[in-house]
């Protein structure tokens, strides 16, 4: 019986996760807002700018999503790279 328990106690345990494409991070709001209506030109979907604070710089992130799962991700990614767009950072938070 304890082993029953151990092999359930012990399952990997995955934690539900937004997962997004990042395309580019940009020091310049006007860059990132540039790219972003460049996507959204080419009919990509849920498009984002996030920023975020390094060392005290702000820092611009153009990312797409969130999407379902990391399969999805990479194929949404493969997508992007094939449009011209450079291959992605698979980002989960």
């Amino acid at each position: 019986m304890a082993e029953a328990a151990e092999k359930i106690d012990s399952s990997p345990k995955e934690a539900v996760r937004n997962v997004f494409l990042q395309l580019a991070s940009f020091r310049r709001q006007s860059n990132a807002t540039r790219l972003r209506d460049r996507l959204i030109e080419m009919s990509v979907e849920s498009v984002q700018i996030k920023d975020f604070r390094h060392r005290g710089q702000i820092y611009y992130r153009v990312r797409v999503g969130p999407l379902p799962s990391k399969g999805t991700a990479m194929e949404v990614a493969d997508s992007l790279d094939s449009l011209g767009l450079g291959a992605p950072l698979i980002v989960s938070e």
